[in-house]
């Protein structure tokens, strides 16, 4: 998750807050420049649900906002979910494992250990909404699942980031964050974030709209 603060004065800080209380120990802070933090969980488990803040002050104010995350916890395996998973020989299985619940179960073992195919890369959603003249923004491109190696890229209408923009790209292992510092009426379009391992490629397009509205700069920017 990424918590960008728009329009403010130096010097910020920035917190994370999970229901009220400090984020879990397992999960980590970073700050990517003056103006963003990010919150990262390796490893999704139910006990990460809840309600996350970003709280945002300097000499001026402080600034909050919240989003809920929600976990799918792990559903019971039965006879009748037989069908919802991948059709293979029960014969490759020990003699155990020929009843449906328990081969289910040792699927994802078994399976992983022989190394078939890797997973392909899955994007999450992000959006810019509709902005005015001469705010920051940005978006972050995460993988949710996927083997690496991956490779990612961004895109706008279609074609490479046109270099007279001065759209910034921050990339690491498994996200890549885009970055305008000062938005105006040419950076709109339909942004692409492609990301593609040796299995297949995966894209999200996200519309950036710039609105008529100007943000008047203050007399020391």
């Amino acid at each position: 998750m990424q918590c960008l603060v728009t329009n403010g004065d130096l010097p910020l800080t920035i917190k994370w807050r999970k229901d009220g209380g400090p984020v879990d120990s397992d999960v980590s802070q970073q700050l990517l420049g003056e103006f963003t933090s990010l919150l990262s969980i390796d490893s999704l488990r139910p006990h990460h649900a809840g309600n996350y803040t970003c709280l945002a002050t300097n000499s001026a104010a402080q600034a909050s906002h919240s989003s809920r995350l929600l976990v799918n916890g792990n559903q019971p395996i039965t006879s009748s979910s037989c069908s919802k998973f991948p059709k293979f020989s029960f014969s490759s299985f020990p003699p155990s494992a020929g009843r449906c619940g328990p081969a289910v179960r040792n699927w994802h073992r078994i399976f992983k250990t022989r190394s078939l195919l890797p997973v392909p890369p899955r994007i999450g959603p992000f959006t810019f909404g509709e902005l005015i003249e001469g705010v920051r923004t940005q978006v972050q491109c995460v993988i949710q699942a996927g083997d690496p190696p991956l490779k990612l890229r961004w895109l706008k209408d279609g074609g490479s980031l046109p270099p007279e923009l001065g759209i910034q790209v921050m990339q690491d292992d498994f996200s890549s964050t885009l970055a305008i510092p000062r938005v105006s009426r040419a950076h709109a379009g339909n942004y692409t974030c492609i990301a593609g391992n040796t299995a297949k490629s995966a894209s999200v397009t996200a519309q950036l709209v710039v609105s008529g509205n100007v943000m008047k700069r203050n007399e020391s920017d």
